[in-house]
Formats: C-alpha cells, sequence, structure tokens
C-alpha cells in the first residue's frame, strides 16, 4: 500500500458533540468517500492551535484528515490507497 502526502483543504460531514467530533464522510477532489470506521484519534498543536486528527477508513483506503478549530478548517493529510 503506498502512502501520499497531502496538505489540502476538503470538506467534510462531521457529528459534533459537547466531548468529542465524529467525521462521516469527506470529499476530496469531486469524490466523496463515507467513511466506515475511524481507526485512530489524536490531537496535534499547530502553534497554539489545537489540531484533532483522524485516521480512517473507507473499508478499502486509509486516510489521515484533521479539523482544525480555530480556523473552522478539515484539510486532508496523507492517503494509503490499496492497488
Amino acid at each position: 500500500m503506498a502512502v501520499n502526502y497531502w496538505d489540502e483543504p476538503i470538506r467534510v460531514g462531521a457529528i459534533f458533540s459537547s466531548s468529542a467530533v465524529s467525521p462521516v464522510w469527506f470529499e476530496w477532489n469531486g469524490i466523496r468517500y463515507q467513511i466506515r470506521s475511524i481507526t485512530y484519534r489524536w490531537d496535534d498543536r499547530k502553534g497554539t492551535s489545537k489540531i484533532y486528527c483522524f485516521s480512517v477508513t473507507d473499508g478499502v483506503d486509509l486516510f489521515e484528515i484533521a479539523f482544525d478549530p480555530a480556523h473552522i478548517e478539515w484539510r486532508i493529510l496523507s492517503s494509503s490507497c490499496a492497488g
């Protein structure tokens, strides 16, 4: 499985609760990916901003996406695609 690194904005549908944020789908390069599972989540920092990071799968490929609440922005960080 080849890993490609990105830093591109994406559109995300997510559920926000008082204790967590959970992405449900994302659109990247005109394709909508339905998230089947969040395989890992962690927090990172960019300057003083807390960034919420997620490793997610659509059942075939693995992606790392991140949410920056200070800028209300989602980004794709990497993709590991089968084939």
